[in-house]
């Protein structure tokens, strides 16, 4: 069985703004392969059943709670439907990992576009952007034209519904609601 929940809160590095200095801060303290996590009690957690076997793991399919921080945004949890994951374990690492599943489209219009449409709105409406780039913003995404981006002009803008578009039928009615996902991951032990 494969358990899997969000961790708490860690400083992995002195200046989460600067990627670059963080990504090495990060790797020689919060993954560097001894490094302590605990699973945050108030966050949901999702098991998996499937196997071990000749240095490579598979579990699911199955139901997941997939949670996901976005930078300065907090955590959002996505319903992962038909979730798998899959990757070569050795030396204490898991390597060429895959975690794939289906988000119901319903799932994102609810929770996913909103937090966008938030993002762009404040790009939008803040007196240090750019003009090219509110012009830009205000013609894709402020289809009212009242000076405000929200989540259903994101969710229907031509680009974001293209690239949201259901493509998995889940629950096999013949209609494709959900939209697949899939990421590439490596993991150290902890």
């Amino acid at each position: 069985k494969l358990t899997v929940r969000r961790g708490t809160n860690q400083v992995c590095c002195a200046s989460p703004t600067d990627l670059a200095a963080c990504s090495a801060q990060a790797s020689a303290t919060c993954f560097n392969g001894s490094h302590s996590f605990a699973g945050d009690p108030a966050a949901p957690s999702s098991t998996l059943s499937g196997a071990i076997a000749s240095g490579k793991l598979a579990f699911g399919p199955g139901a997941m709670t997939l949670p996901l921080v976005l930078s300065g945004l907090g955590t959002l949890s996505f319903d992962l439907k038909a979730a798998r994951v899959k990757g070569n374990l050795g030396g204490g690492k898991i390597s060429d990992g895959i975690l794939a599943g289906a988000i119901s489209k319903q799932d994102l219009d609810n929770n996913l576009m909103p937090i966008v449409a938030g993002m762009l709105d404040n790009i939008y409406k803040d007196p240090a952007t750019d003009f090219a780039t509110k012009t830009q913003i205000g013609a894709l995404f402020d289809t009212n034209k009242d000076g405000t981006i929200t989540g259903p002009e994101v969710a229907q803008n031509s680009l974001i519904s293209t690239l949201f578009a259901p493509d998995m039928d889940v629950d096999q009615d013949g209609k494709k609601e959900s939209v697949s996902l899939g990421m590439r991951f490596t993991a150290v032990g902890a």
